[in-house]
């Protein structure tokens, strides 16, 4: 998006923003929004990128749909982005964990002690 030209995450949902601090105008990346691969910059790439992040950096490949997204960050921050942007989003219920939950028709078989 044009000008949304930050990327913010945390709780919830990453999402893009103009503010260099994150805190106004703030637009959640849609739930479509799927990743692709990670590649170095290109000599195509925005120069800006560049600039900005001093050749130090990467190219998270997205898809959102039949549009390619496109999101440059740099190498230390790669992990925490990727990890964002793949994280199950808060809204998807999570099945609960009954692997450590006892069973009231299982018999304790074990033999005790005389």
């Amino acid at each position: 998006m044009d000008g949304f030209d930050h990327l913010v995450v945390g709780d919830g949902r990453p999402a893009t923003t103009p503010d260099p601090d994150g805190h106004l105008a703030r637009r959640a990346l849609p739930e479509t929004l799927t990743v692709q691969r990670i590649r170095p910059l290109r000599p195509d790439d925005h120069i800006a990128w560049y600039k900005t992040l001093k050749y130090d950096a990467v190219v998270i490949e997205c898809r959102d749909g039949d549009r390619t997204v496109l999101i440059a960050t740099g190498r230390r921050d790669a992990l925490l982005t990727l990890g964002a942007l793949v994280t199950t989003p808060a809204t998807t219920q999570i099945a609960p964990d009954t692997r450590h939950t006892t069973n009231p028709q299982t018999q304790d078989v074990r033999k005790t002690c005389p």
